[in-house]
């Protein structure tokens, strides 16, 4: 029984882990405006949906930010420390281990789109598929801003570079 209970928490975490996910690039993909007939926002509002739209009624939105999904991709990640994570054993433990771990799947995230864009970048951009606007519209506000810093190349963007080091050096600040 207790193989049976080990890949039952599993299965569990992992859904819970992918549902928090999608939870995050739905916010994501609201802040940046992302086009609501892209096929994979579609995907993700039909798999958010039925715990957002009823938590939407009694939370409205603040702004551009969804405070109904971000409500429950905050209670997804608790969830997720208070059953998985043995350092969180008080409750003032699990909400700094649950910060912790909002802005580690954030930042680990954001590595893995950092990096999509560049493979794009060097494979061009003449694919057509609906995933490489998202992709771009995740990552240039994140890009943009390091552009206006760094100097002139010759054609060459080291903005994504300079972006994945400081997501690395805040990853290991935060001990991941």
């Amino acid at each position: 029984m207790n193989n049976l209970q080990n890949a039952g928490s599993w299965l569990f975490e992992i859904l819970l882990t992918f549902y928090s996910i999608s939870l995050l690039l739905r916010l994501l993909l609201q802040w940046v405006k992302a086009d609501y007939h892209n096929p994979l926002v579609q995907l993700l509002i039909m798999i958010t949906d039925p715990l957002v739209k009823p938590l939407r009624k009694a939370l409205p939105a603040w702004g551009r930010l969804d405070s109904a999904c971000l409500l429950l991709f905050i209670l997804c990640t608790t969830i997720i420390v208070t059953l998985w994570d043995p350092m969180a054993s008080t409750p003032m433990l699990i909400a700094a281990r649950s910060i912790i771990r909002v802005l580690q799947v954030l930042l680990s995230l954001y590595s893995i789109l950092i990096i999509i864009s560049i493979i794009l970048s060097w494979v061009g951009q003449s694919f057509k598929h609906p995933i490489i606007p998202l992709v771009y519209q995740l990552t240039e506000p994140l890009l943009i801003p390091i552009r206006k810093f760094l100097p002139s190349s010759g054609g060459f963007d080291f903005s994504a570079v300079i972006a994945l080091i400081t997501i690395h050096f805040l990853r290991l600040l935060l001990g991941y």
